[in-house]
């Protein structure tokens, strides 16, 4: 729930980000019952596809009472894609989910599994579920010295802060999906 001052904000950070070479969009609009919130995501797929590029309904998706119910808004909104864990913890817990979506949907809308699918899961989750597309942040740790000195700390996580590991990426880009 935004107020309406701050969805204006994010509807002009959009668009900035629109006219400035994104490719897409990755939001998601839900009323105080967890709902989808068809006036604000409506807004948001038109804005975006006004620059014919493509709306991300991201994983707020997944703490909808209902994900069946649920996607159906999405597709009567046009919305392109949508990131989900499957409504658990991660992808890998929800895959059951993952492939009922895809193939009672995946036509309708491209389905986006993420949330730990990683290098050592991603051909079997992929061959499970016949998903299309995974999301990964490939992420690990690195340390930062810079974060602390002796009275104050911006650390994260102790000295570490997360990044994009060019290993990981690598390793789910040589997977050979076929």
């Amino acid at each position: 729930c935004y107020d309406e001052n701050e969805f204006i904000q994010m509807k002009e950070e959009a668009k900035d980000f629109l006219e400035n070479g994104a490719d897409g969009i990755a939001f998601g609009f839900l009323t105080k019952e967890f709902l989808v919130d068809k006036e604000r995501t409506s807004e948001f797929v038109k804005l975006i596809h006004s620059y014919q590029k493509e709306a991300v309904f991201h994983r707020a998706f997944d703490i909808t009472p209902n994900l069946e119910e649920s996607i159906q808004t999405l597709i009567s909104l046009h919305v392109d894609r949508v990131l989900t864990s499957g409504g658990e913890v991660n992808a890998i817990a929800g895959k059951d989910t993952i492939k009922s979506l895809e193939e009672h949907f995946g036509s309708q809308i491209e389905i986006l599994a993420g949330c730990g699918i990683n290098a050592n899961n991603a051909l079997e989750f992929k061959n499970y579920t016949h998903v299309k597309q995974i999301h990964s942040s490939c992420k690990s740790y690195q340390h930062d010295p810079t974060t602390f000195n002796t009275k104050v700390s911006y650390a994260y996580n102790n000295d570490m802060y997360e990044v994009v590991d060019q290993k990981h990426v690598k390793a789910l880009i040589n997977i050979n999906y076929e």
